[in-house]
C-alpha cells in the first residue's frame, strides 16, 4: 500500500490477495487499539440508563465484555495457524516423480507430494488425529466468523 498523488494505492500483489492484506492491516490496528490508553467504553456496552446517568454507565463488568469483544475481533483477523502448528503431524511428506504429467518445456520433471502416515501410528490413531484436526478447523472457522460479525457490528465503536 502506498500513496501516489495524494491517493491510497495498492500493489498488484496486494490486490490479488486483498483479503489477507486487509486482514493484516485490521489485525495490527485492533491490537494497537486494544493496547492503547482508552478513556471510554462504547455506548452499546454501558449499563441501562438511569435518571442520574441518562446515557448509562461503564462498570468493570461492561468494560470486561468490551475487552473480550475486542479479543474476539483480534482473533478473527489474526494470521491463520495450521493444525500442525498445534499438534505435531502424524504424516511424513514424500516427493515422487509425477509420471501422469508431462515433462514441462523447460525440462523440469513434475513432482507430487504424498502424505504417508508415520510407521508408529495405527489406523485408529490416524482417524483420531483426523477427527481432532477437523474439530479444531471447524471451531477456528466458527470463532473467526463470530469475530468478523462483531467487527461489523461494532465498527463504529472503534474510537476513543
Amino acid at each position: 500500500m502506498f500513496i501516489q498523488k495524494g491517493r491510497i494505492r495498492f500493489s498488484q500483489k496486494e490486490v490479488w490477495d486483498l483479503d489477507s492484506h486487509l486482514a493484516k492491516i485490521i489485525y495490527t490496528g485492533l491490537v494497537q487499539f486494544k493496547q492503547s490508553k482508552r478513556l471510554g467504553t462504547p455506548s452499546p456496552f454501558l449499563t441501562e440508563s438511569t435518571v442520574k446517568h441518562p446515557l448509562g454507565t461503564a462498570t468493570e463488568e461492561t468494560r470486561q465484555v468490551w475487552e473480550e469483544t475486542l479479543d474476539q475481533m483480534i482473533y478473527a483477523f489474526s494470521p491463520q495457524q495450521e493444525y500442525d502448528e498445534i499438534e505435531q503431524s502424524i504424516y511424513d511428506l514424500k516427493m515422487i516423480e509425477d509420471t501422469e504429467r508431462l515433462i514441462s518445456s523447460d525440462g523440469s520433471v513434475p513432482i507430487k507430494m504424498l502424505t504417508i502416515p508415520k510407521a508408529s501410528f495405527t489406523q485408529q490413531d490416524i482417524e483420531a488425529y483426523k477427527e481432532r484436526k477437523c474439530r479444531w478447523e471447524q471451531l477456528d472457522i466458527q470463532k473467526r466468523q463470530q469475530g468478523w460479525a462483531l467487527f461489523a457490528q461494532y465498527f463504529h465503536c472503534l474510537w476513543d
